[in-house]
């Protein structure tokens, strides 16, 4: 690798050379670069040869330059650094002084991560994050392994990819218990339906299966809630005749007692009077309770439905929580596997979807600051660029 950086500055520099003396390189980004430690600028003094030099920024952001002393450069640009140099040079001589400034090299750049050569690499105006991952030779390789190391790899790639079909799996039975829970508390169903013959369609229908148990049961306690109301309303209907008849007895009665306080009407009239109206009367209480029995047997039919309804909801609950923490032990068990494989190997060793994720770590204003980026984001001189990949 150091060979290999060498060669990169030198092809840099002779880059630099064949721009010509009084070329100035492409500014990185737009706007004017901020100079910092580790950047070397080349100044040249008209008809100062002693004054004109290569300098290299010193990590307190200074450059010395003899007869004037200390230069403030970091966090300046080059056009600011001319006009400095020309306002300090000229108030030294006594005289109008002509600097010209250009960056003759720009301070490293640096890689970590998942990839092949990690370390410090010159930069070069131009670069974005994917050239950067180029520089460093593309993702980390699995290493030669062989003998029982390979046996593990196997082990655990076999253990990763059960890891993610169980996942999926559960994932899709989570996502139909949900749906079915949303259904039991009365939401209408879903409009897409998952499509056939797939995992997803499969345990919807697994979980959809166990409806049926249910509705077997909500449609026998709501046809017993039927019955129950029509036995009711004939109960009513018979206690409605046999009052009716209660009263005729009672109003026969009452008469045949007042013709036979008058003697004309035999006592035995009115006894046997007196026996038709009690039996009416046992009939009547008779019918009342068994309405008020069948009601009590309606309303018990309905609680049976609910109840049927809510362990349903109850049940679908409990599915759904064990469905997640079996996910999240199947995510434990699938991610320990990938960390153990990346350490084995590396990403090439490791099927499944990939994700690469780039950070840059570059100091503004004086403060380090950590920044998402992507392929094509600029790099800057002195930026510490971070590769991640992730494996789902």
């Amino acid at each position: 690798m150091v060979r290999w950086i060498g060669m990169a500055r030198a092809a840099l520099g002779i880059a630099l050379v064949l721009a010509g003396p009084g070329a100035r390189a492409a500014e990185p980004v737009p706007g004017g670069y901020a100079l910092g430690p580790g950047d070397v600028i080349a100044v040249s003094v008209l008809g100062q040869p002693d004054l004109t030099a290569s300098y290299e920024v010193r990590p307190d952001g200074r450059i010395s330059i003899h007869m004037i002393g200390p230069v403030e450069i970091a966090g300046r640009t080059v056009e600011a650094v001319e006009r400095d140099l020309a306002a300090a040079i000229g108030a030294r001589f006594q005289g109008q002084a002509s600097v010209v400034a250009r960056v003759e090299r720009y301070r490293d750049i640096f890689v970590l991560g998942d990839v092949e050569a990690p370390g410090v690499y010159p930069f070069a105006p131009g670069l974005t994050a994917l050239k950067v991952l180029a520089l460093a030779q593309g993702y980390r390789r699995a290493a030669d392994l062989s003998g029982g190391q390979g046996i593990r790899l196997a082990d655990e790639a076999r253990k990763v990819e059960q890891a993610r079909r169980q996942i999926a799996r559960l994932d899709g039975l989570v996502a139909a218990l949900e749906a079915e829970l949303a259904w039991a508390r009365g939401a209408a169903p879903a409009q897409t339906p998952p499509p056939q013959d797939t995992l997803d369609h499969l345990q919807a229908a697994l979980v959809a299966a166990r409806r049926d148990v249910l509705e077997i049961a909500v449609r026998g306690a709501e046809a017993q809630q039927s019955l129950a109301r029509e036995e009711a309303q004939s109960f009513e209907q018979r206690r409605g005749i046999v009052a009716s008849q209660l009263r005729a007895t009672e109003a026969v009665l009452a008469d045949l007692a007042g013709l036979a306080e008058r003697g004309l009407a035999r006592r035995e009239q009115v006894l046997e009077r007196q026996v038709d109206a009690d039996d009416y009367r046992a009939d009547e209480l008779e019918a009342a309770a068994f309405a008020a029995r069948a009601r009590q047997t309606a309303v018990n039919a309905g609680n049976a439905a609910d109840t049927a309804r809510s362990r349903y909801a109850e049940a679908l609950i409990d599915a759904r929580i064990e469905a997640e923490e079996r996910r999240a032990t199947a995510l434990i068990d699938r991610d320990a596997g990938l960390a153990l494989m990346r350490e084995m190997g590396a990403v090439e060793a490791v099927a499944g979807p990939v994700t690469t994720l780039f950070a840059i770590s570059r100091a503004v204003d004086g403060v380090q600051t950590r920044m998402p980026a992507t392929i094509d984001t600029p790099v800057l001189p002195g930026d510490v660029l971070e590769i991640t990949v992730r494996i789902e």
